[in-house]
């Protein structure tokens, strides 16, 4: 007769240290790897095409007077005007400029979509 199938075990759970998936509302602490990523994710507003809303990606525009440095995340993404292509998701924002101050706010990306956050920067 047949020798029983050897029990699988099963995966083991996440780590509490496991990275969540992008766009959660609790990301990892910021590294090269996601400054890496906003940066080939970005240029000039009005410069990257629309993904679908099948990609599951959107496009986040921000815009600041006169600029601003933006942090995704907590992860420095680039000086405004400026866009990036983001997997949908809510994000934590910070736009802030020596002289004029700084804002923030929560921002949610939405697939197939270009959004646009135009902070008022105040000290």
């Amino acid at each position: 007769s047949p020798a029983p199938a050897a029990a699988v075990p099963a995966a083991p759970p996440p780590s509490p240290g496991a990275a969540p998936r992008a766009g959660s509302r609790h990301p990892p602490a910021p590294g090269r790897a996601a400054a890496a990523h906003l940066a080939a994710a970005g240029g000039p507003i009005g410069s990257l095409p629309l993904p679908p809303r099948g990609s599951g990606e959107g496009i986040l525009a921000v815009n600041a007077s006169p600029w601003a440095t933006v942090q995704v995340d907590g992860a420095r993404a680039g000086d405004t005007p400026r866009e990036w292509r983001l997997p949908a998701g809510r994000y934590r924002l910070r736009a802030s400029h020596p002289a004029r101050g700084s804002a923030e706010t929560d921002f949610e990306v939405r697939a197939g979509e270009r959004r646009t956050w135009q902070p008022r920067l105040s000290r």
